[in-house]
């Protein structure tokens, strides 16, 4: 966007796709297949710890486990992708939309950010994405917004995951008495 050290975006034609090149993108690239292995591992190590956890003490209902591994794993799956593509956002939905159908309190913060996230990318393709192709600031700026948005769901579905790896049974009834 700000061309800084030669950096640029470019049609590929080769594979009919936007890409970004310039300084560090060759690196980047090839981290980003050990980085999302890395944290698909992660993700899946928190599941089965709060698996065995539920298992040991009765804590995490196997639901609720199930919809914030689901969550984490998809989520974890777009952020560390090389590729960028808006159709990964209906990945995410499922997941949220199952959450809310379990325990509306627990999942309104994730269903708030897919919205914004939805809103975003719908700004970003089909809306504008000549305008971002074309270095349009305003757009990079959404583009980062949801970006970030992404980043700050996968990060609330993995504490949640823990939670619920950490929780005692007693926690359970709290949570939903409030």
């Amino acid at each position: 966007m700000l061309g800084v050290g030669g950096s640029q975006m470019y049609m590929n034609t080769d594979i009919n796709s936007m890409q970004v090149d310039g300084p560090g993108t060759e690196v980047m690239s090839s981290l980003m297949q050990p980085l999302l292995i890395l944290a698909a591992l992660a993700a899946t190590a928190l599941l089965v710890r709060a698996l065995r956890h539920g298992q040991r003490t009765g804590g995490a209902e196997r639901t609720e486990l199930l919809l914030a591994g689901t969550l984490t794993l998809v989520s974890v799956f777009i952020v560390f992708n090389k590729v960028g593509s808006p159709q990964f956002m209906v990945w995410l939905g499922p997941a949220v939309a199952l959450g809310l159908v379990h325990h509306w309190r627990s999942w309104r913060t994730p269903a708030i950010m897919l919205i914004a996230i939805a809103v975003l990318t719908f700004f970003i393709y089909p809306l504008f994405y000549t305008e971002l192709s074309h270095d349009n600031p305003a757009m990079a700026l959404v583009l980062t917004v949801r970006n970030a948005l992404l980043v700050v769901l996968m990060l609330w579905s993995a504490r949640r995951l823990y939670w619920l790896g950490s929780k005692r049974p007693t926690d359970e009834l709290v949570t939903k008495e409030s």
